[in-house]
């Protein structure tokens, strides 16, 4: 193959297929496939580039531009979108001075911040104003169902 793991778009009045951008060169991936979230006309996706490992991209499908938004140290897993935010589970960008934890991105300001200090973050729901997911807590207790406030993210407002 001359391509690895991309983002391709698919017109149905035309039965077209193209790819919409290659965003590591050669046969290596760029998206991780298995985490995506939709927020209006936008595509948030985790990327990878030939210069950094892992990182928060979006596709703004109106206008067809890809760009990365935020570049992390380790893969971004299980993308959870709620109005105009996008929740993941990542490890802090550069090392692991920030470790693994619940991150937000709001597109309506372009913040990116941490939110909890849990492992491996996933199962998101939303229930009144608070955010539920469970995380690993350690060798001692193992899974366990934890929650936020939304509250905690109208600073990005």
């Amino acid at each position: 193959p001359t391509h690895g793991v991309e983002l391709w778009a698919h017109e149905t009045t035309n039965d077209s297929t193209w790819m919409v951008t290659d965003f590591y060169q050669g046969t290596e991936s760029g998206i991780n496939d298995k985490e995506m979230a939709i927020v209006g006309s936008r595509i948030y996706l985790s990327c990878a580039n030939e210069s950094v490992s892992s990182g928060l991209c979006v596709h703004e499908t109106t206008n067809n531009t890809t760009w990365m938004i935020h570049h992390f140290y380790n893969g971004i897993d299980d993308m959870f979108s709620f109005g105009s935010w996008v929740f993941f589970s990542a490890t802090g960008p550069d090392d692991w001075r920030l470790g693994d934890g619940v991150w937000m991105y709001n597109e309506n300001t372009g913040g990116v911040a941490m939110i909890d200090e849990r492992y491996d973050a996933r199962n998101w729901v939303i229930v009144g104003d608070d955010l539920y997911f469970t995380a690993d807590g350690g060798d001692e207790i193992g899974r366990e169902l934890y929650v936020a406030g939304i509250e905690l993210f109208s600073h990005f407002e």
